[in-house]
């Protein structure tokens, strides 16, 4: 009989749960990227393409941009679909994705006459249909992607004689 003896047996039993919490953690945050993907694809058909650019905009730019972001929040994860923005210098960053999605109130330069006349532009919605249209397919490949993954971890730590 051999006895072993664990030196801070308690700091070395948190820093194993520690790390499959970072592991459950990143499960769950490449699950919910890979589920997006098919609202991210139906979102940029969708999107709104001016018809003829005018001051030399480019057509379609909102639509190249759209793409997952990971959120977190507190101790999970959230996936805000929407415009991306490549870096902080971004100067042709598309801003105007939410106006397009929402719609917004055209006043013009108001004055004290004016600024009760305003023509409602409304929103197009193509983020809420493209996540109506596609909630349960990516519902569906969240939770086969994070089985699958869990299962992985499981087979692998039977392998090692962990389970």
């Amino acid at each position: 009989m051999m006895n072993v003896t664990v030196k801070d047996a308690k700091l070395q039993i948190f820093k194993l749960r520690s790390r499959f919490l970072k592991l459950q953690r990143t499960v769950i945050a490449e699950a919910l990227l890979e589920a997006s993907q098919p609202i991210v694809t139906t979102a940029q058909g969708l999107a709104p393409v001016l018809s003829s650019p005018k001051r030399g905009r480019q057509v379609g730019q909102l639509r190249g941009r759209i793409g997952p972001t990971l959120l977190k929040r507190g101790t999970g994860f959230a996936v805000a679909i929407g415009a991306v923005r490549f870096s902080k210098s971004d100067k042709q960053f598309p801003f105007w994705d939410r106006f397009q999605e929402r719609g917004f109130r055209a006043m013009g330069r108001a004055n004290r006459k004016t600024a009760k006349r305003f023509t409602v532009v409304a929103g197009k919605n193509f983020l809420k249909k493209a996540g109506e249209q596609n909630f349960r397919k990516s519902e569906q490949i969240f939770a086969a992607r994070v089985f699958k993954r869990f299962e992985e971890i499981q087979e692998a730590g039977q392998a090692a004689g962990l389970v």
